[in-house]
């Protein structure tokens, strides 16, 4: 490793700069340096300064300009040389600034970063690309937020999130094996606008084309995923790669007697149709905490059998279900697709057909947190 041998004082001085503290003054050279008029780098001593300002007081002639006397009245001192410049990095207390504001505020833009900076600290403005460059040397990048419900953040609420992942069940899925879960719920399409906005045509010519539907149709959407089995086959229907999947798609709205039909047919095709070469496990719903869930007769359906089990997931935390996350693969899919519906039955086909290709749901799972 080759030997540093820049003196003390001047590495001392970079490391301020590069942290941000204040710059240090020179201090008393032991050497003269030359003299700037014979291509000295160092600036003038501070005796010829003196000697300098003493002249120009008695009237005298003197060597440098006037601003140069004026200047060096403030502050006699020179400062410490450590690139000719000050940083221009948000480095030391602006850095911690940085980071706590858009910590405490992920949303903020830069120009409101930089506002707090200058506003905490000594006035210092930095632009926004500065900004912009220090937050990505920190690894932190702009993404798109999500919004949590200030329910989610009651007590109640947080210790029921602590016992779904601490507990089994019936409050808690834990130590249940992956394999035996089943995320259920539903969602609303609505047809309203799913025209292209452009289009190519002639120079001072619009692009006109008629509108594929009117308003106000809404189509439900009930959904249910399992991970999948882990021994079985990747072209086995119920394996990792072909998850098994329950949909059904209507024109009416959830209730309690159209929920309690999809999740009995669900029952059903479990009892009736096992997995190939698998001993079936009793298997453990989950869905939100909808009113709808939560009637009599959709346990019935579930554990009127003594087999299956129902626990319902954290209210407020739809990070926690993986059926949301494959309902965001639902609405990229159809988004690809819209231009080619033109009617409510369209629609419906187009889910039907979409759903059949969804993948990933072990992934999902597992990122969720369910990873027993």
């Amino acid at each position: 490793m080759p030997i540093d041998n820049t003196p003390l004082e001047e590495r001392e001085a970079t490391l301020r700069r590069n942290l941000g503290f204040d710059r240090l003054l020179e201090q008393s050279r032991t050497v003269p340096p030359a003299h700037p008029s014979n291509g000295g780098s160092s600036g003038y001593p501070v005796w010829y300064r003196q000697q300098q300002i003493d002249l120009y007081d008695a009237g005298q002639p003197i060597e440098v300009s006037e601003k140069s006397i004026l200047r060096w009245k403030e502050r006699i001192d020179p400062y410490r040389q450590t690139g000719n410049k000050e940083c221009d990095v948000l480095r030391g207390q602006h850095q911690v600034l940085l980071s706590s504001y858009s910590f405490a505020y992920p949303e903020a833009t830069a120009d409101e970063l930089a506002t707090f900076i200058a506003n905490s600290s000594d006035g210092t403005i930095y632009s926004r690309q500065r900004i912009s460059d220090r937050l990505k040397e920190l690894n932190m990048t702009r993404k798109r937020g999500s919004t949590e419900a200030n329910q989610a953040s009651i007590p109640r609420n947080k210790l029921i999130r602590e016992l779904f992942w601490s507990r089994g069940p019936p409050t808690g899925i834990a130590g249940i094996p992956r394999r035996r879960l089943i995320d259920i719920d539903e969602c609303g399409l609505s047809l309203e606008s799913a025209n292209r906005a452009y289009g190519f045509a002639y120079s001072g010519v619009r692009v006109l084309k008629p509108g594929n539907y009117g308003r106000g149709v809404n189509v439900t959407v009930m959904l249910g995923i399992e991970p999948g089995h882990p021994i079985l086959p990747d072209d086995v229907h119920g394996s990792l790669r072909r998850p098994r999947r329950w949909l059904r798609v209507s024109l009416q709205g959830a209730n309690t007697l159209s929920f309690t039909d999809f999740v009995s047919s669900i029952v059903q095709d479990i009892d009736n149709h096992p997995l190939p070469g698998v001993e079936e496990d009793s298997r453990v719903f989950m869905w939100d905490n909808l009113n709808v869930h939560k009637s009599p007769l959709v346990y019935q359906a579930v554990e009127g059998g003594g087999r299956h089990l129902i626990v319902a997931r954290p209210p407020y935390m739809p990070c926690d279900g993986p059926i949301e996350y494959i309902f965001c693969q639902l609405e990229a899919a159809l988004c690809k697709n819209m231009a080619q519906v033109a009617s409510v039955d369209d629609l419906m086909d187009t889910v039907r057909n979409i759903v059949p290709q969804l993948s990933g749901f072990d992934q999902t799972f597992r990122h969720c947190g369910y990873r027993w």
